[in-house]
């Protein structure tokens, strides 16, 4: 699996200059933004769709994430838009094919929140390229940084920040409220604006914001923001241009699992990109451990490791069946 590119492509045109606090390690030009086409229906602010999904739906991909091994439990995928079907109002849909359970579920999670949030985004559709959808999981102390969402693979290669034009999000844990505390979700209406004087994970933020159960310094005191207590089948529904996090979890019950289901809508120009590596994907893990390695001990550290698997493997040619396959394991744990 290839690293994460180094600067292979130019910056969009119609970028412009735009600091958040963030270098990527891969690219070192000034960062740049590209603003998605103006929104045609969704209100500006949050929207919240309460049963946007059915519950059998929300407790399928409840129990699929949190079945799923340990150090594998978020996932995610990429689902390229072909269209709206006109007979069954249904998002016709291309699968990528590398992970088919993943995919199978997020199609259907797609399809059952389009049904609700088609009247707030159904104009944009001409825009989309496709939707990233992935799920992630938590419980108490857990917390979601200050920040935007944007195609994560595109700025590493062009330190250009690009938001979805929809950002969504499904709380599918079949939990009632009174269990629990905290791990409210918020997005600040202010959008680019609130996240330039914040930065990359609140790093411009006030430094007297000492409440470490914050995300920003303005959490609860600013009227921009506006929030959603986690509740079972909702839906969050806003611009990819707001700023968003949520508060540390401080109560959750007992034997359960926080899972947030992601949904974001990709355009034109970085949308092929993500749909070559879906973020939370099995490649998009692949490639995030290899850079981090890289960084660790540069490509010829990598390029050495790779050569003393090599000869190693070759080795195992001259043991007998059942050393060879001990042998084969152990490699194969030590290269994830």
């Amino acid at each position: 699996m290839k690293p994460l590119p180094t600067a292979l492509r130019e910056p969009p045109a119609g970028a412009e200059p735009f600091e958040d606090g963030f270098q990527p390690h891969s690219c070192p030009r000034p960062t740049l933004l590209l603003r998605q086409p103006q929104l045609h229906d969704l209100p500006p602010g949050l929207t919240v769709l309460p049963k946007a999904v059915s519950e059998a739906t929300a407790r399928e991909a409840y129990d699929f994430t949190v079945a799923r091994a340990r150090d594998d439990a978020q996932w995610g995928t990429y689902l390229t838009l072909l269209g709206e079907d006109e007979a069954t109002g249904e998002l016709r849909l291309s699968l990528k094919g590398a992970e088919p359970e993943v995919e199978e579920l997020a199609r259907k999670l797609l399809q059952e929140f389009w049904r609700n949030a088609a009247p707030y985004i159904r104009r944009d559709l001409c825009h989309v390229h496709g939707f990233g959808v992935w799920a992630v999981i938590g419980g108490v102390g857990l917390e979601t940084s200050y920040h935007i969402d944007y195609a994560e693979i595109y700025r590493h290669q062009t330190n250009c920040i690009v938001p979805p034009l929809h950002a969504a999000t499904i709380q599918v844990a079949p939990v009632e409220p009174e269990g629990v505390e905290g791990g409210t979700f918020g997005a600040h209406r202010d959008g680019l604006e609130h996240y330039r004087r914040h930065g990359y994970k609140g790093r411009y933020d006030d430094d007297d914001n000492d409440d470490d159960d914050k995300p920003t310094s303005d959490w609860g005191t600013s009227e921009g923001w506006m929030y959603a207590p986690y509740t079972f089948r909702q839906a969050t529904l806003h611009s990819g241009e707001l700023p968003h996090a949520c508060d540390r979890v401080k109560r959750w019950p007992e034997g359960m699992r926080r899972v947030v289901i992601g949904i974001n809508s990709f355009g034109m120009i970085e949308g092929p990109t993500e749909l070559a590596t879906p973020q939370h994907s099995h490649a998009f893990k692949v490639q995030f451990k290899l850079a981090q390695l890289i960084k660790k001990v540069g490509p010829e550290g990598v390029a050495q490791m790779l050569i003393e698997q090599k000869r190693k493997r070759n080795t195992l040619k001259s043991l007998p069946g059942n050393e060879a396959r001990r042998e084969e394991r152990r490699l194969d744990e030590g290269r994830q």
